[in-house]
């Protein structure tokens, strides 16, 4: 989840929440076969849910003294309904939790969005000092640290977050960017080959490792990154602007004009782009996309504590607030195929469809199951 503009400019969530795959639905047209299938589910899901316990056991350590930040009414506007919900939220999770450290997490990530980076900042010092080997924390502090503009205390976090295995998959490109913008660049490069090493189809590593490279001095180092970030995505102008600023270095006049044509061309269909996609409300950052992700982020940790009652309604809270909300659907999903209720999935799958009509399997799902169900006309 993003930052709240009150206090700064907001910036990307991560994706940081799995989501289970609806083809589970898909089975041949027998009620029984096809209960027999949601028991595997629901066998597979215990399994996973009991493997799980023992990487969420540590956050379940008891916290001591309740020392959760509380939120200033001052940051609040009365007439922000959806900002009141989200607070709301982050104090029924922590309620619920008292004693464990990813519910105090997650309410760092809604207030980061919904009222305010300190205070957010404050709630995810607190897991650190609850629980010190949790990356995530980590990470979300570094992002405070990197926009504050104190880089040394952004990549000491970052560092962190790296050593802890922290789920973001930016989180080695989040150190190195704190690194070069400390004046180390030498020191991001080895970083930024990791990067690329574990997500060689990630194109922002191989942009900054062409983009340390190229601070360094290693200017045929950094002309192979861009390139590579290019055979990637030929849209990637940062790259263009990268070899076109080789060329110029270089003294090559022509190539330096071909790759600024390319780097124009580029950097306006992007801009075009974003334009569009803002025009068109589809823009990923909206409020309450954020509040529905929160929404399946608490679903998921109900469902660990057994709450399914609660986890459904999340869920579906989730889908009011955002109709185009896709991972709580998946999440829903999850769920039926656990409980075995093929009619409440159907409705699900029904709106995946509409979501996403261009995704081949919510279809084949939907038609599997009105077939299993005798809804398919025949």
């Amino acid at each position: 989840m993003g930052e709240r503009e009150s206090t700064t400019t907001g910036t990307r969530r991560p994706g940081w929440s799995s989501a289970p795959e609806s083809d589970q639905f898909v089975s041949p047209p027998s009620v029984g076969r096809w209960r027999r299938r949601l028991r595997i589910v629901a066998l597979t899901a215990l399994a996973a849910t009991l493997a799980s316990a023992v990487v969420w056991a540590w956050r379940s350590l008891p916290s001591g003294p309740r020392d959760v930040v509380p939120v200033d009414p001052k940051l609040l506007d009365p007439d922000d309904r959806l900002q009141a919900e989200a607070v709301k939220l982050a104090d029924r999770l922590v309620e619920d939790f008292p004693d464990e450290v990813e519910p105090l997490f997650i309410r760092g990530l809604i207030l980061n969005k919904f009222v305010s980076r300190d205070v957010a900042a404050r709630c995810w010092q607190i897991c650190i000092q609850r629980a010190p080997d949790f990356a995530d924390p980590y990470y979300w502090l570094g992002r405070d640290w990197f926009k504050k503009g104190d880089y040394e205390q952004a990549l000491t976090h970052f560092r962190k977050a790296v050593e802890l295995h922290a789920p973001q998959v930016d989180a080695r490109i989040k150190l190195a960017d704190a690194q070069i913008n400390a004046g180390r660049p030498a020191d991001a490069i080895a970083v930024l080959q990791e990067q690329v090493r574990v997500a060689p189809s990630l194109v922002a590593g191989w942009f900054y490792l062409g983009h340390a490279c190229q601070l360094a001095g290693q200017l045929d180092q950094a002309e192979a990154a861009y390139r590579q970030a290019l055979e990637l995505n030929p849209g990637c102008y940062q790259a263009w602007h990268g070899l076109t600023q080789i060329s110029q270095k270089r003294g090559e006049a022509d190539k330096a004009e071909e790759y600024l044509k390319e780097l124009q061309k580029w950097q306006a269909q992007a801009f075009a782009g974003h334009q569009m996609a803002r025009r068109a409300g589809d823009d990923e950052e909206t409020l309450e996309r954020t509040l529905a992700t929160a929404y399946t982020h608490a679903a998921s940790l109900y469902a660990r504590h057994g709450d399914l009652r609660t986890c459904e309604a999340c869920c579906v809270r989730a889908g009011e607030v955002d109709s185009n909300h896709v991972d709580s659907r998946l999440r829903l999903l999850d769920l039926y195929g656990q409980q075995q209720r093929p009619e409440a999935a159907l409705p699900v799958l029904e709106q995946l469809c509409r979501i996403q009509p261009d995704n081949p399997h919510h279809s084949k799902n939907r038609d599997e199951l009105r077939r299993v169900l005798g809804q398919d006309g025949t």
